[in-house]
């Protein structure tokens, strides 16, 4: 009976003991979930950073590049219908405004002119007003017909294609491209300019041109034209415009089709407002940042920013 006894009183201490031991970890297991509490503010503070708004000051640039083209291109077509007489030219020819280029018969033409001219006299002797008004006509009319026999240079320039020989056969305004001729003095070129940097872009601008064929000189051109209408690139998703550079008295190694690069730069810094892409929150369509105010209060305010690239963004 006493061993019965001792047996019972051993086990009612040990649950005893164990009560205590379950106890003190619970108490140790919410000590620690209060320290972790704690701590998080703590750690959040420490992941919290501040960056300033500066303002910045940036020169724009364009980059540019192309080919020349002639400033002006005349394919030589008659007026008149002939046989091919005389084609006073050949390709590499450099020629001035007015000179001849080819002729076609221009037999009847001179007859016309002739017997207008003899009954003009005559009218004149015999003093029919309204006759000698008529006959003028007439004359100025031959004489038309007898200069569109002829085929002139319209401008100074350099015959690029002789596709006519004597003895050919030339209709009126149809046959294209007899002769053509292209001017080398002024050298053009067009470059497309898409609508963000057209900003930057002002007629009279001078740009200096980097050339392949002149690998170690710049060739000066000026900004002479913009149009008033833009284009739209459906591929880039972007509109712009086609402007126009012109060379000036271009070196002899430049012709149309040499190629070319450059950068047009703003005359003018523009100043910039920049900040920190991470400073920036989106919420709902909309662009945030938290300021620090004077007294140290923390304040959401709503902001317009521009994505510039690099990590930073314009305050607008």
């Amino acid at each position: 009976m006493k061993t019965n006894r001792f047996n019972k009183i051993s086990k009612c201490h040990l649950l005893h003991i164990m009560s205590i031991c379950l106890l003190f970890m619970f108490a140790l297991f919410s000590l620690s979930c209060k320290k972790d509490v704690k701590s998080k503010p703590e750690n959040s503070k420490k992941d919290t950073s501040i960056v300033i708004v500066r303002e910045n000051s940036f020169t724009r640039s364009v980059d540019i590049s192309g080919y020349l083209e002639a400033f002006d291109i005349q394919n030589v077509q008659f007026r008149s219908t002939g046989a091919i007489t005389e084609v006073a030219v050949k390709e590499g020819d450099k020629v001035k405004k007015g000179d001849l280029l080819a002729r076609i018969d221009d037999s009847k033409q001179k007859y016309e002119v002739v017997k207008v001219e003899q009954e003009l006299e005559k009218a004149r002797l015999i003093g029919n007003k309204k006759e000698k008004e008529l006959l003028e006509l007439q004359l100025k009319n031959a004489e038309n017909s007898l200069a569109y026999t002829k085929a002139v240079a319209n401008f100074d320039g350099v015959v690029v294609e002789v596709n006519i020989q004597e003895g050919d056969y030339a209709e009126a305004g149809t046959t294209l491209n007899l002769i053509k001729l292209v001017s080398m003095d002024p050298l053009i070129a067009t470059v497309e300019i898409d609508e963000i940097d057209m900003q930057v872009v002002r007629e009279g601008m001078k740009v200096d041109l980097n050339f392949d064929s002149l690998p170690l000189s710049k060739v000066e051109s000026t900004i002479y034209y913009i149009p008033t209408l833009g284009t739209y690139n459906s591929t880039l998703g972007i509109g712009g415009k086609k402007v126009k550079l012109r060379i000036d008295n271009p070196p002899p190694e430049l012709y149309p089709g040499c190629s070319f690069s450059s950068t047009i730069t703003a005359s003018t810094e523009t100043k910039y407002t920049l900040i920190p892409n991470s400073a920036v929150k989106s919420r709902r369509g909309k662009s945030y940042v938290i300021k620090k105010e004077e007294g140290g209060d923390e304040v959401e305010v709503e902001v317009t920013v521009r994505y510039l690239g690099e990590g930073l963004s314009q305050l607008l």
